[in-house]
C-alpha cells in the first residue's frame, strides 16, 4: 500500500515538473501519418503542459494547464488564473482534470487545493475545499457525474460526493485511497478506477463495490465506454483493455510502452492511446502507429500525452507534459499519390498527365505529357517506364499518348501515331492498322455494341466494329452526320446508347439508331446554351444526366425535358471555368478537376465546394483524364502528380463553424462585462452613446486564417462588407434610431453561413423627443400671445427685435448642428460619416481629372495597453492629442484628416501622388511619436508606436471607394503582420 502511494506521489511531482522523456524512435509502417499542429504560447497557451481539454457546447476549447485555464477559439485565448488575494477567482493554477456539465453549461476544475466550479454563462467561480466544505484531499485528479446528477470527485486520499443541499462532501474511503478515474456507463454504474483496482457504487448498499476479475494492472488511469456495451480501461503498465459490462476481458491492447495515461477513440474507430513516457500511440486494424514525441517533423514535440479528445468535428486534440497541445484534423490529409522526384528515377515522370487508367489486371497506367507511360509496379513500389527510348521491351512508337483502354481483351492506347496495342510478349506497344498510318488519336471509347469510337486530333470521329472490320468516319466534310470540328476531346456512350462528342467547336450528340447527328453551340445571350463551344469533357452521372465540361465555360449540365442546358460557372462558386474532367464518388457528388484546384458538386442541391492545396489536393493545374477503380477511388492527375482521393472522404466538411459576436463596446466600455456571447441581444442606448465598436469570433479550428467575415449594419451600410480576416468593426456619431448588426463568414470552401445578429436602438436626445415638441408650441404660443397684447406702437420694433435674436439663435444651431453631424464627438476633427461622402467625391474629382489621389491609414500599436495603463479617460485625451498632431501635418486646405474608428485615423491627399504621399506619411510617423497628454491629473509624455497604410492610385473607371480603402487597409495589417511600428505603402 505505502509502495503504490509512492508512486503516485512520485508520478505527480513529475508530471509538474518533468520537461522530458526519452524513448527509443521508433515507427511503424505508415499509409497516411497524421499531420500534427502544435498550438502553444503565441496562441495563448498559459502554460505548455496541459492536463485535460474539453469542447463546450458553443464551440470553444478549454485548456486545463499547470498555468491556469484557457479558453481557445482557434486563433486566441482567454485566461483564468488564480490571483492570490482574490478569493472568487481560479481557487489554484494547477489543473489536473475538468469535467463539462453540459446542461448547466458548468466548468468543474479539479487542482491542486480543491475544485473551482466555472459558471461560463456568468463567468463567475465558485471554489470547494477541505477546510471549507470537508473535501478529503485538496489534490483532486478526477470528476463525474452520476445518474441523479449528482457530482464525485476522486482526490489522492478519498471518493467525495457533493450534497447539492448543504453543500458539503459526503466522504468515502477507497483501497489504496487514490481515485484516478470516475465513468458512468450505459448502465448507469459509477465506475471508479483506483491503483487497487476497477469499482463501481452500489447505491443500495452505499459503498464501493470491487470488479474481482485478473488485471494486467491495478492502476486504472482511465475508463471509457466508446461503443456501447464495451468498455475501455487504461491502465498504467498495462496497455488496454476491454471489457463487457459484465466484466468479462474481451481483449487487450499493449504498445511499446504500456504507461497508459489517457485513451480515445475517434470517429474512425482509431483507438488513441497517451501514455507517460512512451509517447503517442494509434492502433486501427490491428494496426499500431507510434509517435514517440522526439519533436521531429511527423511527431509530437513530448513523450508523456496528459490529454485526448475529440472535438464535434472529428479533430483530435493533445496535451502534453511541456510542449503544449497538438491537434490533428481527419480531413487535412496529403491525397498525392505520386510524385516526381528529381534525384529518383523510378518515380513519376514530371510533366503533365495527359490521362490515368488502371487495368483489369489492376495495372495502373500513367501518361505523362511527351513522356510516354508509367505503370505503378506496387510490390516494387516504383514505375515502370514505356518510351521510345527502350529498344527491347517497354516501348512506344510514340511518346504522346492521350488515351487507353480495353477493347476485346486488349490494351490500346491513342497516340501520336495512331492506335497502339499492348504486346505481353515482348512487352511494348505496337501499332495497329484499325486507322489510316499516323494519325493523331486523342480519345478512345467502346461503347454498348462493343464498337470502338476514336477521337482525332484533325480528322473527326472513326467508329470501329471489329466484328465485320467496319469502319465509318464523321468529319467536318461528311454530307451527313457532319461533325462540327474534326478536334475532338472527348467521346462517351449515355444509358441510351447515344454518342456524345465534345469538339473544340461545339458538342455533338449521335443517335446511331435512327442514324441522326445533333449539334449544340454556345449562343450570345442565351444562358440556355453552352457556355463555351469548346468541349474538354463529357460525363453521365448514375442518375443519367450529362455533365458538360468545357475550357473557358465552365459546366453545361444537360436538361434533357427541355432540350436546353444549366451553367456552372464561377460566377455560380465554381473554382475556375477551365475544365478538365468529371468523376463522381461514391456518394454520387460529382467531382470537377479544373486549372484552378477542384470543385464538388452534389447533384441534388447543386451546391459547389471547392478544394484547394490546403485540403491535400497536391497541385492547382490539373491536366489530364481522370479515373474511377471499381474500389472507388478517383484519380486525377496535373503538373504536380497524381492525386488519389478514397471513395468516402472526410474532406468535405459538413459543419458550418459557428460565429459569436463577443463583445459590443460604447466608447471602448464592454456594454456587458461577464457575458462572452451577445448573438441575438437587444440593446437600449442612450443619445450620446453613439460610437459602437463590435468584436465577432468564428470558431473554426480547421481553416480559420482563412476564414472571410462581413458584416452589415442596417441603415449605415448599403451592402455586405467585406473584412477579410478582420474581426471587428467600429462606427461613430450615429444617430438616433433602431439598427441590426449582422455578421457572417465566407469559409474556404466559399460557403456563406447565416448571419448572427444583433439589435439596439438609440434613444433620441431629450430636445428631440415629443414632450419637447410639445413644450416649444406651448412656450412659442405664449409669446405669440405676449406679443399681441403689447402695445400696437411698441409691436414691430419688438417683433423685430425678437426675430433677430431668434434667427441669430437658429444659425448657431444649425452651425453646430453642422458641426456635430460631420466631426468626431472626442477628437473634434472630421468623422467616419464625413470621410465616406467626401472621399468618393474625391475619388470622382480623381477620376474626371485624370490625377493621383492618396490615402493613408493610421494605427495606433497597443492602444490597449495605453487605456490599461493610465485610464480610458487618458486614452480619450490621448486620442486628441494625437488627432492634432496628426492635423498640424495636413499640408492643404483640400486635404483633410477624419477618425475612422476606434483608434484608427484616415488622412486623404487629394492631388497627391505616391512619393508625396510618402513625404506626409513620414512627416506624420515622426510627429505623432512625442506625443503630449494633458489631463486633471497628470501630464504625461507618451512616446507611441503607429503604423501607416498608404495606398496611392490614379483611379480607374471600374475603382470604388470600398477597394481603395481595402488597399490602405491591406497595407495597414501588412505594417501590423511585419512588425508593428512602420510605414507600408501600396501603389
Amino acid at each position: 500500500m505505502k509502495r503504490k502511494i509512492f508512486v503516485f506521489i512520485l508520478i505527480l511531482i513529475i508530471l509538474v515538473s518533468q520537461k522530458n522523456v526519452f524513448f527509443t524512435d521508433i515507427f511503424f509502417e505508415e499509409e497516411r501519418m497524421p499531420n500534427f499542429e502544435e498550438i502553444g504560447r503565441n496562441q495563448g497557451l498559459l502554460d505548455l503542459s496541459v492536463s485535460s481539454i474539453i469542447q463546450d457546447k458553443n464551440g470553444f476549447i478549454w485548456f486545463g494547464t499547470q498555468g491556469g485555464l484557457s479558453r481557445y477559439n482557434g486563433k486566441d485565448s482567454v485566461a483564468y488564473r488564480n490571483n492570490p488575494f482574490e478569493t472568487k477567482g481560479l481557487i489554484h493554477n494547477l489543473i489536473q482534470t475538468m469535467f463539462y456539465d453540459e446542461k448547466e453549461h458548468v466548468l468543474w476544475l479539479g487542482t491542486y487545493q480543491g475544485i473551482s466550479k466555472l459558471d461560463i454563462e456568468r463567468d463567475q467561480f465558485t471554489n470547494y475545499t477541505v477546510e471549507d466544505q470537508g473535501l478529503s484531499n485538496n489534490v483532486v485528479v478526477a470528476i463525474g457525474k452520476d445518474k441523479n446528477e449528482d457530482f464525485w470527485f476522486g482526490t489522492m486520499d478519498g471518493l467525495n460526493k457533493l450534497d447539492p443541499v448543504t453543500g458539503k462532501f459526503i466522504t468515502y474511503p477507497v483501497e489504496g485511497k487514490v481515485v484516478r478515474s470516475l465513468f458512468l456507463d450505459s448502465k448507469e454504474r459509477l465506475l471508479v478506477g483506483t491503483y487497487e483496482g476497477l469499482f463501481y457504487f452500489d447505491e443500495v448498499k452505499d459503498r464501493l463495490i470491487k470488479v474481482e476479475m485478473n488485471y494486467p494492472s491495478t492502476y486504472v488511469m482511465a475508463i471509457k465506454e466508446f461503443d456501447e456495451g464495451t468498455l475501455s480501461l487504461g491502465l498504467w503498465d498495462g496497455g488496454v483493455v476491454e471489457m463487457d459490462l459484465d466484466f468479462k476481458v474481451i481483449k487487450q491492447h499493449t504498445f511499446e510502452d504500456n504507461r497508459v495515461y489517457t485513451i480515445q477513440k475517434t470517429e474512425d474507430q482509431t483507438l488513441w492511446v497517451g501514455t507517460w513516457g512512451g509517447g503517442l500511440f494509434s492502433e486501427k486494424k490491428s494496426h499500431i502507429y507510434h509517435f514517440p514525441g522526439t519533436g521531429k517533423k511527423g511527431d509530437l514535440g513530448h513523450s508523456v500525452v496528459y490529454a485526448l479528445t475529440e472535438d464535434r468535428s472529428g479533430i483530435l486534440w493533445i496535451g502534453t507534459n511541456g510542449n503544449g497541445v497538438y491537434k490533428t484534423n481527419p480531413r487535412k490529409v496529403n491525397y498525392l499519390e505520386f510524385s516526381n522526384d528529381p534525384d529518383d528515377p523510378m518515380t513519376l515522370d514530371a510533366g503533365k498527365i495527359n490521362t490515368i487508367y488502371k487495368d483489369s489486371k489492376e495495372r495502373l497506367w500513367i501518361a505523362v505529357y511527351n513522356k510516354g507511360l508509367n505503370v505503378y509496379d506496387e510490390q516494387k513500389k516504383e514505375m515502370i517506364k514505356y518510351n521510345t527510348k527502350n529498344t527491347a521491351s517497354r516501348r512506344l512508337e510514340n511518346d504522346q499518348i492521350m488515351k487507353l483502354v480495353e477493347y476485346n481483351g486488349n490494351l490500346l492506347i491513342a497516340s501520336g501515331t495512331g492506335i497502339g496495342q499492348y504486346d505481353s510478349e515482348v512487352d511494348s506497344f505496337v501499332n495497329t492498322q484499325i486507322l489510316p498510318e499516323n494519325t493523331i488519336t486523342y480519345v478512345l471509347h467502346v461503347d454498348e455494341r462493343n464498337h470502338l469510337w476514336v477521337g482525332t486530333y484533325l480528322d473527326g470521329v472513326y467508329e470501329y466494329d471489329e466484328t465485320f472490320k467496319k469502319l465509318n468516319h464523321f468529319n467536318v466534310e461528311s454530307i451527313e452526320n457532319r461533325l462540327t470540328d474534326n478536334l475532338v476531346y472527348d467521346i462517351i456512350s449515355d444509358a441510351k446508347g447515344r454518342i456524345w462528342i465534345g469538339t473544340n467547336n461545339g458538342l455533338n450528340i449521335y443517335e446511331p439508331k435512327t442514324n441522326v447527328m445533333k449539334s449544340y453551340f454556345k449562343e450570345e445571350g442565351n444562358f440556355s446554351a453552352l457556355a463555351s463551344n469548346t468541349v474538354r469533357s463529357i460525363y453521365e452521372d448514375i442518375e443519367g444526366t450529362i455533365w458538360i465540361g468545357m475550357i473557358g465555360g465552365g459546366i453545361s449540365k444537360y436538361q434533357e425535358e427541355t432540350d436546353s442546358f444549366k451553367s456552372f460557372t464561377e460566377a455560380e462558386g465554381l473554382v475556375d471555368n477551365t475544365v478538365i474532367s468529371m468523376k463522381a464518388s461514391e456518394d454520387g457528388r460529382i467531382w470537377v478537376a479544373t486549372h484552378n484546384g477542384i470543385s464538388i458538386i452534389d447533384p441534388q442541391t447543386e451546391k459547389i465546394i471547392n478544394l484547394t492545396l490546403a485540403d491535400g489536393i497536391g497541385g492547382y493545374m490539373f491536366t489530364g483524364d481522370g479515373f474511377v477503380d471499381k474500389e472507388g477511388y478517383l484519380y486525377f492527375g496535373g503538373t504536380h502528380g497524381i492525386t488519389k482521393f478514397p471513395p468516402v472522404t472526410k474532406i468535405i466538411s459538413n459543419t458550418m463553424p459557428p460565429i459569436y459576436i463577443t463583445n459590443i463596446a460604447v466608447y471602448n466600455t464592454p456594454i456587458e462585462q461577464n457575458v462572452k456571447i451577445l448573438n441575438n441581444k437587444n440593446y437600449v442606448l442612450k443619445s450620446n452613446e453613439n460610437y459602437i465598436s463590435f468584436d465577432f469570433n468564428a470558431l473554426d479550428y480547421e481553416t480559420l486564417s482563412q476564414i472571410q467575415y462581413s458584416y452589415k449594419l442596417s441603415g449605415v451600410d448599403a451592402d455586405w462588407v467585406e473584412s477579410g480576416n478582420r474581426n471587428y468593426v467600429s462606427y461613430s456619431n450615429l444617430e438616433s434610431g433602431n439598427y441590426k448588426f449582422s455578421v457572417r463568414i465566407k469559409t474556404i470552401q466559399g460557403e456563406y453561413s447565416n448571419p448572427e445578429i444583433v439589435t439596439f436602438i438609440i434613444l433620441r436626445p431629450w430636445y428631440n423627443t415629443l414632450y419637447a415638441y410639445v413644450l416649444y408650441m406651448l412656450i412659442g404660443a405664449f409669446i405669440l400671445f405676449s406679443l399681441f397684447k403689447i402695445k400696437e406702437s411698441q409691436m414691430v420694433t419688438a417683433r423685430n427685435l425678437e426675430l433677430a435674436k431668434l434667427n441669430d439663435k437658429l444659425e448657431s444651431v444649425v452651425s453646430e448642428l453642422e458641426s456635430v453631424s460631420i466631426k468626431d464627438a472626442l477628437t473634434g476633427i472630421y468623422n467616419r460619416r464625413y470621410f465616406n461622402m467626401e472621399l468618393n467625391d474625391y475619388l470622382q474629382l480623381a477620376k474626371r481629372s485624370n490625377s493621383h489621389i492618396s490615402l493613408l491609414m493610421i494605427d495606433v500599436d497597443d492602444f490597449k495597453k495605453i487605456n490599461d495603463q493610465y485610464g480610458h479617460v487618458f486614452g480619450d485625451h490621448f486620442l486628441i492629442a494625437f488627432a492634432s498632431q496628426i492635423q498640424e501635418i495636413i499640408p492643404r486646405s483640400t486635404d483633410f484628416c477624419a477618425r475612422f474608428g476606434g483608434d484608427e485615423f484616415a488622412v486623404v491627399l487629394n492631388d497627391t501622388d505616391l512619393e508625396g504621399a510618402n513625404i506626409v506619411a513620414n512627416k506624420i510617423f515622426e510627429k505623432v511619436h512625442k506625443i503630449r497628454v494633458e489631463t486633471q491629473d497628470q501630464v504625461v509624455l507618451i512616446e507611441p508606436k503607429v503604423c501607416i497604410g498608404v495606398s496611392s492610385i490614379k483611379p480607374g473607371k471600374e475603382l470604388n471607394m470600398e477597394q481603395f480603402i481595402s488597399s490602405a487597409d491591406a497595407a495597414l495589417y501588412e505594417a501590423k503582420r511585419t512588425g508593428k511600428n512602420k510605414i507600408v505603402i501600396k501603389a
